[in-house]
């Protein structure tokens, strides 16, 4: 379970950090708030070399590389909304391939029924009362 917590908790942050700095790329340049979107860069990169190798799942790393390369060069002054849309699909992206590895990860949980738990056989209702 603690796993799973801690799991929940990184996708969540790291989920949270894309999304401010996606809402920060979809705004005009004169309305960019430069010190909002490097406090979210910020802790974007935390959680890339930091918390997210917790969680070991490539796919999830390997597309916050790509995501890490994007913002790395992106300059709010370039209008163009191919460019800005590029990296929030891509930001976008990655929050559903978390979400997707969240659940991902229950497929190896067995649930096992206790020793000394017994199951009851289920009751039969008679008709006739």
């Amino acid at each position: 379970r603690d796993f799973w917590t801690k799991q929940s908790e990184i996708y969540l942050r790291t989920s949270q950090a894309i999304g401010a700095i996606c809402a920060e790329i979809s705004k005009d340049a004169d309305d960019f708030d430069s010190v909002r979107y490097m406090n979210s860069k910020t802790a974007f990169e935390s959680m890339f070399w930091g918390e997210i190798n917790f969680v070991k799942d490539s796919e999830v790393i390997a597309e916050m590389k790509s995501f890490d390369l994007y913002i790395k060069d992106f300059n709010p002054k370039v209008q163009d909304p191919d460019y800005r849309q590029q990296v929030i699909d891509l930001g976008n992206k990655i929050i559903t391939t978390c979400r997707d590895s969240y659940i991902k990860s229950f497929d190896n949980l067995q649930v096992e029924t206790p020793k000394n738990e017994t199951v009851a056989a289920p009751v039969k209702k008679d008709s006739a009362h």
